[in-house]
């Protein structure tokens, strides 16, 4: 497979250490095949997450900027990867509106590869336009 750019998407919030552990082992594991990966875990603690809030599963960041980081990485990638029970999180519902709104790919990784997720398992958020469930992007349409 072609290196890719990706985006890891899981959720954080209200889970001990932000869910951090588990972006970390997907992130080393996109890595170590060869992918460039953006994570929201190192952001975090590159922004200066309070470690005692995040033990407590709480952000100590503006939110706002937060996003913004976040949906801009996504349109710089190839596609996101998501972490298991994104459904829960209404940021990564919104990061996979934004993805597969962009033409960007959706995955899981396991058993150690990218798997895609089955369209509808995506195409039934509410968020995404109709024009694009109707038209699917094809490569070069971005």
């Amino acid at each position: 497979m072609t290196p890719l750019r990706l985006y890891v998407a899981g959720p954080m919030s209200g889970i001990p250490n932000l869910n951090h552990p588990e972006f970390d082992r997907v992130t080393a594991a996109l890595r170590a095949v060869g992918h460039e990966v953006f994570s929201p875990a190192e952001k975090d603690r590159e922004w200066g997450q309070d470690p005692e809030a995040a033990r407590e599963g709480r952000n100590t960041l503006v939110m706002t900027d937060v996003l913004r980081w976040d949906l801009q990485k996504i349109l710089e990638c190839d596609g996101i990867v998501l972490l298991p029970n994104w459904r829960r999180s209404e940021g990564t519902r919104l990061e996979v509106i934004v993805a597969v709104s962009s033409g960007r790919g959706v995955y899981r990784w396991l058993d150690g590869r990218l798997v895609d997720v089955p369209t509808q398992l995506v195409n039934d958020l509410s968020g995404i336009p109709s024009y694009i469930l109707k038209h699917p992007l094809v490569e070069g349409d971005v």
